[in-house]
């Protein structure tokens, strides 16, 4: 990491650095350097508690953990009915009627 503000999941390793005891960050490049060393021990000791990912605005909403084939199922049900919908308004303009 380079210290550089990102909105990550938390872990172990963000709640150490939110921790009123917490050395300041490293200007960069040196907290990248510093993490680098600490993510190869918390690779090799495979403590996936460490890990932070990345994640963007909408992880705040996050609320529940979905399988890939329920967001797939939806994505597939709601472009169904999205091409009914298209359908339903090409054959109105068809016939000229107004939707």
């Amino acid at each position: 990491m380079t210290g550089k503000p990102v909105r990550l999941l938390q872990s172990r390793w963000t709640e150490a650095w939110d921790a009123p005891d917490a050395p300041p960050v490293l200007p960069p490049p040196l907290q990248g350097l510093l993490y680098r060393d600490a993510r190869a021990r918390i690779d090799r000791g495979q403590r996936q508690d460490f890990y932070s990912y990345p994640a963007g605005q909408v992880v705040g909403t996050m609320t529940a953990e979905r399988s890939v084939r329920d967001v797939m199922r939806e994505l597939i049900d709601d472009y169904a009915d999205a091409l009914e919908r298209l359908a339903a308004r090409r054959d109105a303009a068809m016939a000229g009627v107004a939707v």
